[in-house]
């Protein structure tokens, strides 16, 4: 035990030596016997960082890493082969590597700027669509029975090798300026009249 004369120097010593001094715990019963240890001598706060630093201190490296999962997108006649980690929706891959796919609403199904196409081998293979992103479907230009919305669909090991085509034409319905797309935004043509 540290003998530290102040009660406050006393519990901060303790929150700095016992994840740094201490072997990595075996199992969860380590972790519970040194945090019911501090527990009653370390405000909360101060437990609750301790129990971070455990957590990082016994697991570090061990975490398994998401796989990643290559797909390839047609944009514009372009073929894009990018790699993505497991877990992230096709909206945020577009963005991580530069792929014009709007989102104008942030990934909050608010919008059909995301809109996608799937090959029909694969679209049969995807989690079916709530009802909330099929009425934002209704609003997309270039709509096929394999469409979908990038925000709603993660990057599983399903997608592996897929084709995914950002159609040419986006419908903003929130207004501001369209990227470049062709499409209306903010009353600059009619979804109707093309």
């Amino acid at each position: 035990m540290l003998h530290v004369a102040s009660p406050f120097l006393r519990r901060r010593a303790l929150a700095c030596f016992i994840p740094s001094s201490l072997p990595p715990p075996s199992s969860w019963q380590g972790d519970r016997a040194i945090l019911s240890f501090t527990g009653s001598t370390l405000p909360k706060s101060m437990v609750g960082d301790l129990r971070r630093r455990l957590l990082r201190r016994t697991y570090h490296g061990t975490v398994p890493r998401a796989k990643d999962v290559t797909m390839t997108w047609h944009v514009e006649g372009e073929a894009i082969a990018v790699t993505a980690p497991e877990g992230k929706t096709l909206l945020e891959v577009a963005h991580d590597n530069d792929i014009e796919l709007e989102g104008a609403c942030g990934g909050e199904l608010a919008c059909s700027t995301c809109h996608v196409v799937f090959t029909p081998e694969l679209y049969a293979r995807l989690p079916e669509k709530k009802e909330e992103e099929e009425d934002m479907l209704d609003l997309a230009w270039g709509l096929t029975e394999t469409s979908r919305l990038g925000c709603q669909i993660k990057v599983t090991p399903l997608l592996e090798n897929a084709v995914i085509t950002i159609p040419e034409e986006t419908n903003n319905m929130l207004g501001g300026e369209d990227e470049g797309k062709g499409g209306a935004a903010g009353g600059q043509g009619e979804p109707w009249a093309k």
